[in-house]
């Protein structure tokens, strides 16, 4: 993926390739492995959960593998093409719709066994290295110090609503901190994902007889005033240190729990995973 500095049109250009290239890291491919996934379990699956899947991996692999140029009459398309931006915005947009059913056919439908626990916890590891992440680059970059960088950093944590509800459109970071990362109430925050993995992580160690620690979640047991101060204090060059030490911190640990994960949960051999540790 090319940077910014590279020109907006190369960056774009490169962007909307990606989208539909199922053997890039990205959604394509990640629609790819849950349409995988889905056929291997076809027995195991309720109809329309079934069909929710199919229909949205179907809905927006048609959308982004339309190649449009403007000017070009229909039918008459090179091959290679991109997709308009417009077109693929508004295909995200409804497979952000789709997964979201997916996800509540799931949760409505699945019993509460290891493999619920197992699903679970690799949700809020993956919620916790992505929002960590955005966290991370966001202030790093000062962009969450400006109008336009905070109100995007709030609807990526999908929590604009709450946040407006609570604030009444002031911007400040304080508030935002507190809501993001230690608002445990706040199901997209750091605190929180925190606190889940912890329980699920003992759900499976009572289930299976072995587990794992996550002894990160020990980072949201000082009082919240307290470590809410901590992370607005600024440096001398005025940078969130606290902020960036927090949020690299906690989403690389996920990272390094979900190998860990792997290894005692799905690797059968354990000389391999005495070894992999």
């Amino acid at each position: 993926m090319p940077w910014g500095h590279q020109g907006r049109r190369v960056f774009l250009r490169t962007l909307l390739a990606g989208l539909r290239d199922e053997s890039a890291g990205g959604v394509a491919a990640d629609l790819a492995a849950i349409a995988g996934a889905a056929s291997q379990l076809r027995d195991r699956m309720a109809f329309e959960h079934w069909r929710q899947i199919t229909s949205a991996v179907e809905q927006y692999r048609a959308a982004v593998g339309r190649g449009v140029v403007t000017g070009q009459p229909a039918g008459e398309t090179p091959e290679g093409a991109l997709p308009r931006l417009d077109e693929v915005l508004a295909a995200l947009a409804t497979l952000a719709v789709g997964v979201s059913a997916m996800t509540g056919a799931q949760a409505d439908g699945m019993t509460r066994d290891d493999g619920w626990h197992l699903l679970t916890l690799g949700r809020q590891v993956e919620r916790l290295v992505c929002m960590g992440q955005l966290l991370e680059a966001w202030f790093d970059s000062g962009a969450a110090q400006h109008e336009l960088g905070f109100d995007d950093l709030l609807a990526l944590f999908n929590s604009t609503v709450t946040y407006r509800s609570r604030y009444q459109g002031q911007r400040d970071i304080v508030a935002l901190l507190d809501l993001v990362v230690l608002d445990a109430a706040n199901p997209r925050s750091l605190a929180s994902a925190s606190a889940l993995i912890g329980t699920q992580l003992e759900e499976l160690a009572q289930a299976t007889g072995t587990g794992l620690e996550w002894t990160e979640r020990t980072w949201f047991r000082a009082p919240r005033e307290l470590l809410l101060s901590g992370l607005c204090e600024r440096g001398a060059d005025g940078r969130y240190d606290q902020v960036l030490e927090c949020a690299r911190r906690l989403w690389r640990s996920a990272g390094v729990l979900s190998d860990q994960v792997g290894l005692q949960y799905f690797t059968h051999s354990s000389s391999l995973r005495t070894h992999l540790a």
